[in-house]
This record gives C-alpha cells, structure tokens and sequence, in this order.
C-alpha cells in the first residue's frame, strides 16, 4: 500500500499528534494507523495524510531568491565534478540517482548476475516465514505486515559472501565488522512489507536488546536479485519515492543524520508483488561493531 503524498494544509489536532506517536512509539506500522483512524471514521485518504504527516519530522523551509540561486548554482558545480559511477578494487558501481536529505542512492551493477542467481539458489531451500521485532520484548516474531520468507549467511560463510562483504567495504565504507550479516528475502504473488523504520527508536522499550548489539543502524543497503514482472518496488512514502526492483541493482538510505538523530523521513516499505516472485538481500550497517545474538531477524 501506498500511502498518498500529505497535503501540507491538513489540520493536525494536538490529541491526534500524541495518539498517533505514542501508537507508533508503540511499533504499530501505518497500515495498522490508518485502519484504525477509518474505523473511527476518518476518510480514507485523510487518515493516510495524517498518519503521513506523523511519521514525517521534516519542517518546510523557504530561501529567498539570492539564497536559492546560491544553492542552485553550488548543486551545479557539485555535479558537474561528482563522478557517475564509484570504482573500488576491481568492482564499479554505477550511480543511477542519489538523494542529499536523507540520503538516498540508487546504485546499478552492485552485483553481478551470476551473484544474484547464486544468491538465490543457495537460499531457496532454507528460507523460512520472516518475522520483526517485537516492541515490548526484542525478539523476532512473525507479524502479518511482512509476508515474505528469509534466511540469512553469516559473515564470511562463503567466498560470494566474503566478496560482496568487502564490496560493501570497498564501495560504501563501511567495514565488516559493521555489517549484519546478509539478509535473503524471497516474495511470492502478494508478498509485501508495509511501511516501516529501520532505525531502532531508543524509545521502545523492545529496541534495548538490539540498539545493544552493535548500536544503531545507520544505513541499509538492498540489493535487488531478480527483475519482478509486476510490483514488489520499495516505497519511501513521505518522500514520493518509488524504486522498482531490477537485477544487480542496489538502494542505499541512511537512517540517520550527521549528529545521529533518526529520520523519520527514510520510512519504507516493499509493495505487494503483482506477478511472478521478488527476491532481495540485505546489509544493515551497525553504528558499532555488530554482535550477533542468539535470534536474528529473517
């Protein structure tokens, strides 16, 4: 689902404000939010506004002309010197589209197609029913928001997962020691991800266990295993970004700014797919070295 970008004049009642954070504080995902506002009564699309505008914290900032054109003219000049593809040790990554606030970047031929089809044929056979983790505990349980099947290598387990380990290293700075170990994700007709946060919100209770893994997670990476007929693209909803999956392709997002503060803004999700199966895998980057515990998320 797709929620509708947010009118920027929708009233926002104090009362709402504080129902709506403390349900999300809480770990429930905008679906869940704005079933719950219809039921009460509110439109379908005015609830999806305001459930919007409460997981967004971004403020609308104005420039004046002298300012803007100062900005347009610095954008220019930092493109024109910006490289169009990132080569390190070997492996070049194109740079397809990217984003400063928050950072957002599309990357074409992260992997290689005999990578992908590796990926997916080492996994086929173990995957199991995803879970999430729970807000009040910080165990992985199943939860009906996320319909898809995973399973996971450990660091190093392979030379393919050694490889793209050091990719990630080598393309994105982040060392292993930083790195989850990779997540493989597989969808069937109708499988999807609502919208969700990666980013740990220190104020679940829940999240303690996991923000004591390894710290926060500052970034993720999803590399796309397979083209999908129809559906299965990853959604950033208050940003009105759509990215389709495409085979060898990668999305980049930063969950966090400079000062560490979690943005809100990288709200994600993974749409319904439509025909044929999606295939993805994952690298979360810790903003410390990363334990791994007794359960881990699929």
């Amino acid at each position: 689902m797709i929620i509708t970008a947010m009118n920027s004049n929708v009233h926002m009642d104090p009362a709402l404000t504080e129902w709506l954070t403390n349900e999300k504080n809480k770990g429930f995902g905008a679906r869940q939010l704005i079933e719950s506002m219809v039921k009460a009564g509110y439109t379908q699309h005015h609830a999806e506004a305001l459930v919007t505008q409460a997981y967004s914290t971004a403020e609308p900032q104005t420039a004046s002309a002298p300012v803007a054109a100062q900005a347009t003219d610095k954008v220019k000049q930092d493109q024109a010197a910006a490289p169009n593809a990132i080569d390190r040790n070997g492996h070049t990554a194109k740079l397809l589209f990217s984003m400063a606030q928050p950072r957002v970047t599309l990357l074409g031929d992260f992997l290689g197609i005999d990578e992908c089809e590796t990926l997916i044929t080492h996994s086929r056979s173990k995957i199991i029913q995803s879970t999430v983790v729970d807000p009040e505990t910080g165990n992985f349980v199943p939860d009906g928001r996320r319909t898809s099947q995973g399973t996971f290598f450990n660091i190093g387990e392979t030379p393919l997962i050694q490889a793209i380990e050091s990719r990630v290293e080598a393309l994105l700075g982040f060392s292993v020691a930083h790195q989850e170990p990779l997540q493989i994700l597989h969808y069937d007709i109708g499988g999807e991800y609502e919208p969700h946060f990666d980013f740990f919100d220190p104020a679940v209770p829940g999240n303690a266990m996991q923000l004591s893994r390894g710290g926060q997670r500052i970034a993720t990476l999803i590399m796309y295993l397979n083209d999908v007929t129809s559906g299965g693209a990853t959604i950033f909803p208050s940003l009105g970004l759509v990215v389709n999956p495409q085979r060898g392709n990668a999305i980049y997002f930063e969950n966090t700014d400079e000062a560490g503060k979690i943005l809100a803004s990288t709200l994600h999700g993974g749409t319904p797919v439509g025909a044929g199966e999606k295939w993805i895998a994952t690298k979360w980057i810790r903003e410390g070295a990363y334990v791994l515990g007794q359960l881990h998320e699929n």
